[in-house]
C-alpha cells in the first residue's frame, strides 16, 4: 500500500526519456512510481489517499535558483516600495510607518527602483525622506541590494557627513556643493547598514514564515539562497519543529562579512553538499560589482549614458584569486556575482586559474547574473564547465533602458540567454528574490516572450535571445537540481526521487505564452505534504 496517489492528470516528468505520464504514486515521501492511469490503477485502489487531478498539470516542484530567502519575507513586513513609481507614494509608506513607530526607531525597508518612476527618473534624496521622517533615522535599500538611501538623521548617526571618504567597492554620492545626497552605492551602504539594529529573533522569525508561505504559494520546493550564517540557524531551528516546507541550498558568504565561510568550511573538511537532503551548504558567494540599474555594475568600456563611469569592483582580481583556488582546491563550489562585462572577466580568469592548479573536473562553479559579457567570455563558460545562473525576470524592466545603458553593439551581447544555451552552456534560472518577485512564472514568461508584464512590445525585445518553454522549466527544474548536484535526487519525477511537486491548472508547455504570467497555482507538494492548496482537492486530510 503506498501513502498517495495523483491519477488523470497531464503529468510533466521533465525526464527526455520519458517526458510525460498520466499517474503518480507517492510513499514515505518519494516518487513509488509514475505511469499511464491504466498502470498505476491497482496502487490507486489500495493507496491511504488518491487525487484526481482532473486534468491539472503535475511536474517537479520549482526550484529558484538565485533567492534571498529571509530577507525577502521580511521586506514583507517593513517599509514594501516595490513596483512604486512616484515619490509621493515611497513617502507616503514611509509616513504610514513613522505613524506606528516610536520616535527615535529606525525605519527600514526596500525595493524602490528609481528607474522605473512615472514623476521623474531621478535618484530620490534625503531630504525627501526628512520631509515625512524628521524624528526617524530611516534607511532603505533599493530594489537590488546594492544601492541605499539614507535621510540626514541617519548619514548623521553613520557620521557621513561633506568630508567623509569613500570606502574601497563604494561611493556616497553627493550635490553640486559636495553634501552627501543620502544615495549609498554598494560599499558605501555598509557604512548605514551596520549600524542598523538587528531584528530580533521573533521578527526572523516571522520573516521566514512569510517567506516558506510566499514560496508555497508560486509553487517553490527548493532555493539556492544567499544565506548569511544566521539565516542557516534559523533554517534548522524551523526544521527541527517541522515548520520548514522548502529545501535550502546554502549560497554562503565568503566575502565582506566578519566570518567568511571558507577557512571554517575547510577546517571541518566540509565540502559542497555538507548538510542533508533539507539544509546544506553549496557554493561560496563573493560580489564582484554592483548593478546596471545604479550603473555600479564593473564594465570594461564607460557606460554610454554615463562617460567616464565604468562602475564599481568590490574585490581585486588579486583579493579574488586566492580564495577561489583555495575553495576550488577543497572541492567547494563558487558562486560569483559578476552583472558587468568586466566583472565576467574577472571571475572567469580568477576561476581558469584556479582550474589550472587543482583537478576537479566536476566542479560546476557559477557565476551569476552575467547581464553584460563579451562573445569571447561568452564561450569560455562551456569550455570552464562554469554555470550561467540567470534571472530572466531581471528583463522585464531592464531590457527598456538597457540599450542607452550599454549602446547598441554591448545590447548584443546583453541578457544573452539564447547565446549561452547555443553554445553548450549549462544554465539554472532564479529570481534574485526580493529584488524581483519569487513568482518563477514571471521569470518563465520572460524567457520566452522577453515583454514586460503588459505584453509590450509586440514581438519582444531581441527575442532572438529567448528560451523555449521546454528549456525555461528545465531552468527551474532539473537544471537547477544540476547546478546543485542533486539531480539525482529532484528535477525530474522518477522513482525515488522527492515528491515535491507543483501542481498547475493548464500545462505550459501548451498555452499561449501569454498565458503564463495567470498559469493558476493549484497546489504545492513538499515530500509527499501539501502546504499550499487553492482549493479542498489537495488539502491535508
Amino acid at each position: 500500500m503506498v501513502d498517495l496517489v495523483f491519477f488523470n492528470g497531464r503529468v510533466l516528468t521533465m525526464d527526455s526519456a520519458a517526458p510525460r505520464a498520466e499517474a503518480v504514486a507517492v510513499h514515505q515521501g518519494r516518487i513509488f512510481a509514475i505511469g499511464g492511469n491504466d498502470e498505476l490503477d491497482s496502487l490507486r485502489r489500495s493507496a491511504t489517499r488518491a487525487i484526481d487531478l482532473d486534468g491539472a498539470t503535475l511536474m517537479p516542484g520549482f526550484i529558484d535558483a538565485h533567492t534571498h530567502f529571509v530577507s525577502g519575507g521580511m521586506s514583507l513586513a517593513n517599509v514594501n516600495l516595490a513596483g512604486v513609481n512616484t515619490m509621493a507614494e515611497m513617502q507616503r509608506r514611509v509616513a504610514d510607518k513613522v505613524e506606528m513607530t516610536r520616535d527615535g526607531d529606525w525605519i527600514t525597508g526596500r525595493g524602490w527602483d528609481h528607474t522605473k518612476r512615472t514623476d521623474e527618473v531621478a535618484w530620490p534624496t534625503r531630504a525627501e525622506l526628512d520631509v515625512v521622517a524628521p524624528e526617524h533615522p530611516v534607511y532603505l535599500g533599493r530594489v537590488d541590494g546594492h544601492v541605499g538611501w539614507a535621510n540626514s538623521r541617519a548619514l548623521a548617526m553613520a557620521g557621513i557627513a561633506r568630508d567623509s571618504a569613500d570606502p574601497y567597492g563604494g561611493q556616497i554620492m553627493r550635490d553640486e556643493n559636495g553634501e552627501p545626497t543620502g544615495i549609498l552605492l554598494e560599499t558605501a551602504k555598509n557604512l548605514v547598514q551596520n549600524i542598523v539594529p538587528e531584528p530580533d529573533l521573533a521578527a526572523r522569525e516571522r520573516g521566514l514564515q512569510l517567506a516558506l508561505d510566499e514560496a508555497a504559494r508560486f509553487g517553490v520546493t527548493s532555493i539556492h539562497d544567499n544565506a548569511p550564517a544566521e539565516d542557516l540557524v534559523l533554517f534548522q531551528d524551523f526544521r527541527r519543529r517541522g515548520d520548514l516546507t522548502v529545501r535550502v541550498n546554502g549560497l554562503v558568504r565568503g566575502w565582506e562579512v566578519d566570518q567568511p565561510f571558507l577557512e571554517p568550511m575547510i577546517a571541518i573538511g566540509a565540502q559542497t553538499g555538507f548538510g542533508d537532503d533539507w539544509i546544506k551548504l553549496g557554493a561560496l558567494k563573493l560580489s564582484l560589482d554592483g548593478t546596471l540599474g545604479s550603473r555600479t555594475a564593473a564594465m570594461l568600456e564607460p557606460y554610454s549614458d554615463d562617460p567616464g563611469n565604468t562602475g564599481v569592483f568590490r574585490i581585486t582580481q588579486e583579493e579574488l584569486d586566492p580564495i577561489v583556488e583555495r575553495a576550488h582546491k577543497h572541492h567547494i563550489q563558487i558562486a560569483l556575482h559578476a552583472i558587468g562585462d568586466a566583472a565576467c572577466k574577472m571571475a572567469l580568469d580568477s576561476i581558469e586559474r584556479a582550474t589550472k592548479v587543482h583537478h576537479w573536473p566536476d566542479h560546476r562553479h557559477r557565476i551569476e547574473h552575467e547581464q553584460v559579457i563579451t562573445e569571447a567570455d561568452m564561450r569560455r563558460f562551456p569550455e570552464l564547465g562554469i554555470i550561467a545562473s540567470l534571472q530572466p525576470c531581471h528583463a522585464v524592466t531592464d531590457l527598456v533602458w538597457i540599450e542607452s545603458r550599454v549602446g547598441p553593439e554591448r545590447v548584443k551581447r546583453a541578457y544573452a540567454w539564447r547565446s549561452f544555451v547555443d553554445i553548450g552552456t549549462r544554465i539554472c534560472l532564479g529570481t534574485d528574490w526580493p529584488v524581483e518577485t519569487l513568482d518563477p512564472r514571471v521569470g518563465i514568461y520572460e524567457s520566452v516572450t522577453r515583454q514586460g508584464l503588459d505584453g509590450n512590445p509586440p514581438g519582444g525585445r531581441w527575442l532572438e535571445e529567448s528560451l523555449t518553454i521546454d528549456e525555461a522549466l528545465c531552468g527551474y527544474t532539473i537544471d537547477a537540481a544540476w547546478a546543485e548536484f542533486a539531480e539525482d535526487r529532484k528535477g525530474t519525477l522518477a522513482p525515488g526521487k522527492f515528491a515535491d511537486f507543483v501542481v498547475l491548472a493548464d500545462d505550459p508547455t501548451a498555452i499561449d505564452p501569454s498565458k503564463l504570467l495567470t498559469m493558476e497555482i493549484l497546489a504545492t507538494i513538499v515530500e509527499g505534504r501539501t502546504v499550499f492548496s487553492a482549493d479542498g482537492r489537495f488539502a491535508p486530510s
